[in-house]
């Protein structure tokens, strides 16, 4: 019995001397100018928003070789699905010079004009600082066919968790640059 209260003691004491977790956001750094652009009539939504399962929880999770590691101790402040919505929303709207920009879970923007969907494939960054990003996305109106298209690409980032999240971020308006000129030509071709 005295072993077993040791032991207690000693697994109590040990998981109270746990660092307690830091966290991380998507966030863009320095605010985006919006561009002149004919996009001041436009309405557009974004949602749904789908990452790998794999990449959908809480913690950082990183690729090293082979492995995928999941951090514990460094968290996301939100899911990282709301985040990448977020940050598509905020380069939309910068790109798109006037468009009134909603994401899930927000303002639901019944008559957008546009919905994207964004299935990200790929969000992985490396122990040397590079982060490999890939996603598919449609735009979809009332009418008309939908426009999808694929964007991918390598952001180079620090080592560290924060400079890993800035990547994650450089990534996502990278998404979001894409998306902008299809919406661009998608408006002008229904003119």
């Amino acid at each position: 019995m005295r072993v077993l209260v040791l032991l207690w003691v000693g697994l109590m004491t040990g998981c109270a001397s746990l660092p307690p977790p830091q966290y991380y956001s998507l966030q863009v750094e320095s605010p985006l100018v919006a561009a002149p652009s004919p996009g001041a009539k436009m309405t557009v939504y974004i949602g749904p928003v789908t990452v790998p399962e794999a990449l959908d929880r809480p913690q950082l999770v990183y690729r090293d070789g082979d492995h995928i590691r999941v951090l514990e101790g460094q968290r996301w402040i939100e899911p990282l699905k709301i985040a990448v919505g977020r940050v598509l929303a905020t380069t939309l709207t910068a790109e798109l010079g006037g468009a009134i920009v909603g994401a899930y879970p927000g303002t639901a923007l019944t008559s957008a004009t546009y919905r994207v969907q964004v299935e990200i494939q790929q969000l992985e960054a490396a122990p040397n600082g590079a982060t490999s990003f890939a996603a598919v996305w449609s735009i979809r109106t009332e009418t008309g066919d939908p426009r999808t298209g694929r964007t991918f690409g390598t952001e180079q980032g620090g080592v560290d968790y924060h400079a890993m999240a800035a990547a994650y971020t450089q990534a996502v308006m990278s998404i979001g640059h894409d998306i902008a000129a299809a919406l661009r030509t998608k408006a002008e071709n229904q003119k």
